[in-house]
């Protein structure tokens, strides 16, 4: 691989990372129209099945009656996450604008888009088998090819992520087509990768700090941030789909 293309590379990175930024602060009013009632329901679905209580992890049948509210408090995550995630990708790619403050429920996209994010789960995850049949024979050998298969896996999600914000505006898209779209991407992901650990290492200090000075405000803080940086990965997404597939320009 020649200098002038892992360059191009790095640049590319910081060029979709600096992109999804801005889209989150410049629609700010949109993002939380698309969000805070989705948000809010899964809040109070929480509320409701989760009250307080002192789990006693050593009673099996105490684990076993928190297991079903907690399963079914993911689940809402996971429905409502994903609404989110699908209007915020037609919001940006088809100009599709919230016109109040609850988010139309596109459901045929939200299934097409849980299911194709199992399949690149299912598919990405077949990079750590080696580490796992290695890890039988030798530990060391196993943390190897683990390690390997980590950094190939994460390739691969991000080689084929646009199928999500595809699915999102539905439109169909094969392994093979996106694959090929996403071709000499792999310097772009790895910066992506390495600035999104940077800057999450960076919150987690600063957000320690404030801990100790400042309990309240660090949880505000954190809950502000926690929201803004998730819809920055959910637009790097976008970006990656807009640049690769579509050809967008992201200068």
């Amino acid at each position: 691989m020649s200098r002038s293309i892992v360059i191009e590379g790095i640049m590319q990175g910081f060029k979709i990372v600096m992109h999804a930024f801005r889209m989150v602060w410049n629609n700010l009013k949109e993002a939380l129209q698309i969000s805070l009632i989705p948000l809010l329901i899964v809040g109070a679905v929480a509320y409701v099945l989760l009250p307080s209580f002192d789990l006693d992890v050593s009673d099996p049948e105490a684990v076993a009656q928190a297991l079903q509210p907690l399963l079914l408090v993911w689940l809402a995550w996971i429905i409502v996450t994903t609404w989110i995630f699908v209007s915020w990708h037609r919001y940006v790619l088809l100009e599709e604008y919230p016109t109040g403050w609850m988010p139309a429920l596109h459901l045929s996209q939200i299934l097409s888009y849980l299911g194709h994010g199992l399949m690149i789960g299912l598919v990405a995850g077949l990079a750590l088998v080696p580490g796992a049949v290695f890890a039988a024979a030798s530990p060391t050998l196993g943390s190897i090819f683990l390690f390997i298969g980590v950094i190939g896996a994460i390739l691969i999600f991000y080689r084929l992520v646009p199928m999500l914000p595809a699915a999102a505006i539905g439109r169909r898209m094969k392994f093979a087509e996106v694959w090929a779209a996403t071709e000499g991407a792999n310097g772009t992901i790895v910066t992506i990768i390495l600035i999104l650990i940077v800057i999450q290492s960076i919150l987690q200090l600063a957000f320690g700090t404030l801990a100790a000075i400042a309990p309240m405000l660090e949880v505000i803080a954190s809950m502000g941030f926690t929201f803004f940086l998730g819809l920055v990965n959910v637009s790097i997404l976008t970006t990656f789909y807009g640049h690769y597939v579509e050809g967008r320009s992201i200068d």
